[in-house]
């Protein structure tokens, strides 16, 4: 009933004509269902509702206040304070909110003075001085700091400096410690929280709170998914958007699953290009959806159109969609391009002033690298590099060199003045001076053949080398037990073919045969031979030597021979028993060490 209050009191009062009886009540037209009701009744018994409040729509859904502790969904009196739980009825979850003891001095204080919550998404604050429960919320709105759960044991750090919609659910940085300026440490991909998971035909989605911003065709790692065979790095091949949520989805043959709660961790490993330009040796990247980069992170770019594009360089964000690397290159206005893959690189970056940082180059290699200009230096090996005219860009301060192709130069994209590197060439090649390669002479290799360099910002300087070809060299191999037993089957290598064009010139042979037991010894030689063809440079005795009970030395020089180029032309040298059957006897400790020196020597045929 409706009734008019005394003078100077409450101007509209409404009052249940029954002890429990709603003092006010909204209901559905439809079904009669209680949308908001108020029950003031003091008296009404433990768990009795006071408000209540419900919503036919998804977010506040539900909406209690209780006169004692509520273990309904929504908001519920817990000794003076309120505990928020989940909004949906289906997927009521105590764990699921924040939780307050107390409301004192006109606020919140919540349990240890800040926010306890134990879901895997995280909380965002400005001024929160400590909480509770293992995790941490991800909600952050314009100028919030904070950190939030990147998976078991691990956290995060993330902002929202530039403020976004949809509350700040943008996970701005990445796994690990994060941050942009001088002196500071950053590591890792940036990561996501989905809420629910659902499998149909063979095509997982995950739903996400937010607008997530990421688009077909970006590489995603799932982790601590609640069902099986979720986890696993995958593309995306559908992106869907209902109101302010998102989803993505991905190939995953397994059953079906109905949709249902799931909190986990999505990492994004990569973004895709929309256009690309450069000026004054910077380019400009412009993504197809939100890249997740800070200041500072790498990225490695592959599959762009125009020259020198495709490198690992460390980014400057520039919008939520666009960075900027340093570039060495002539400009380009802005151009189309959505073939490059933008990959982030997960290893650890330290910034040591405004403008160099500790950074990763490339897997197992670091560079110290100027923002503004380059790599500086190098450290760690890296992969190797097939021989070409223009050697592509090092891969670490130290590399094989595979082929034989001539060297002419050596691409320098990025690099500055003071980087050193060695290079280690696994055959025969010719290094050439001049172009940007300043040498002392043209470098022939050999295999295993070194030379070290230094860049001065135009030009890799010579600093050392080693042997090539015409210098003599030496070959030490040690020949097992089991090996000396079937010298006659199996002939071993003892220097590898040297390329066509080019003869191995065998100067002198030297053995040594580590006793333990003696070998049934008939009449057999040990060859030293081209390509165990018969064609002999060195005949050693195995009479006198490998029947002796002690530890025996023999030393044999070349001998003359005349043969044909197809007999020696890029030819390997081997040792082989030339006698009529395999030795026996020995034991498993023998060891014949052999040692050779020999040259390499350019036919010109």
């Amino acid at each position: 009933m409706w009734k008019q209050s005394a003078a100077g009191k409450t101007a509209l009062q409404i009052e249940a004509t029954g002890a429990s009886a709603d003092v006010f009540l909204i209901t559905r037209p439809s079904d009669g269902l209680s949308l908001f009701s108020i029950n003031a009744d003091a008296s009404a018994a433990a768990g009795v509702t006071v408000m209540r409040m419900h919503s036919a729509g998804f977010g506040w859904a539900y909406f209690y206040i209780g006169q004692n502790s509520e273990t309904t969904q929504g908001f519920a009196s817990d000794t003076g304070g309120f505990r928020h739980l989940f909004s949906d009825a289906s997927k009521q979850q105590d764990s699921l909110g924040f939780r307050f003891a107390t409301l004192s001095g006109g606020g919140v204080t919540a349990n240890n003075g800040g926010w306890s919550y134990s879901a895997p998404y995280g909380l965002s604050w400005n001024n929160i001085h400590s909480y509770t429960g293992g995790n941490l919320p991800t909600n952050a709105n314009t100028g919030d700091i904070g950190l939030m759960r990147a998976g078991a044991g691990k956290l995060k750090t993330f902002g929202n400096a530039g403020g976004s919609t949809n509350n700040g659910n943008q996970t701005q940085n990445s796994t690990g410690v994060v941050l942009s300026s001088a002196g500071t440490i950053s590591s890792g991909r940036p990561t996501i929280p989905s809420y629910e998971r659902q499998v149909v035909s063979n095509v997982a989605t995950l739903n996400f709170r937010f607008h997530h911003r990421l688009v077909v065709g970006q590489s995603i790692t799932v982790s601590e998914c609640g069902g099986t065979g979720y986890d696993g790095t995958y593309a995306i091949t559908t992106v869907s958007t209902l109101n302010s949520f998102q989803s993505i989805a991905y190939t995953l043959v397994r059953a079906n699953e109905t949709r249902i709660f799931d909190t986990a961790i999505v990492t994004v490993n990569n973004c895709l290009s929309s256009t690309r330009a450069r000026s004054t040796n910077v380019a400009t990247i412009v993504c197809s959806g939100y890249h997740y980069l800070t200041n500072g992170q790498t990225v490695t770019i592959t599959g762009m159109g125009g020259t020198g594009y495709n490198v690992t360089a460390m980014v400057t964000v520039t919008s939520e969609t666009a960075f900027t690397i340093p570039n060495i290159g002539g400009d380009e206005g802005t151009t189309a391009d959505t073939a490059a893959t933008i990959t982030y690189n997960p290893e650890l970056k330290v910034e040591i002033s405004a403008s160099n940082g500790l950074n990763r180059y490339s897997t197992n290699v670091l560079s110290v690298t100027n923002n503004a200009l380059g790599v500086k230096a190098l450290f760690g090996g890296g992969v190797a590099i097939a021989s070409a005219a223009a050697l592509p860009v090092p891969t670490g301060n130290v590399f094989h060199v595979t082929g034989t192709t001539t060297i002419t130069s050596i691409t320098s994209t990025n690099f500055q003045a003071g980087c050193d590197i060695a290079l280690i060439f696994d055959g025969i090649l010719t290094l050439t001076n001049g172009s940007n390669l300043k040498l002392t002479s043209d470098f022939i290799t050999v295999a295993n053949a070194t030379i070290t360099l230094v860049y001065d910002g135009t030009n890799w300087f010579e600093k050392s080398r080693s042997s090539g070809i015409n210098a003599v060299l030496s070959a030490n191999v040690s020949i097992s037990n089991a090996e000396i037993l079937t010298l006659r089957a199996t002939p071993k290598t003892l220097i590898a073919a040297p390329g066509a064009g080019y003869v191995i010139e065998v100067i002198s042979v030297t053995s040594f045969f580590d006793y333990t037991a003696v070998y049934g010894v008939v009449a057999t030689t040990l060859r030293v031979e081209y390509d165990a063809t018969g064609s002999a440079l060195v005949y050693q005795d195995t009479t006198g030597f490998l029947d002796q009970t002690a530890d025996t030395f023999q030393y044999v020089p070349n001998s003359s021979l005349i043969q044909a180029k197809t007999a020696v032309d890029n030819k390997p040298i081997t040792l082989r028993n030339s006698g009529g059957s395999e030795l026996t006897g020995g034991d498993a400790a023998n060891v014949l060490r052999v040692r050779i020196l020999y040259r390499i020597v350019a036919a010109g045929w």
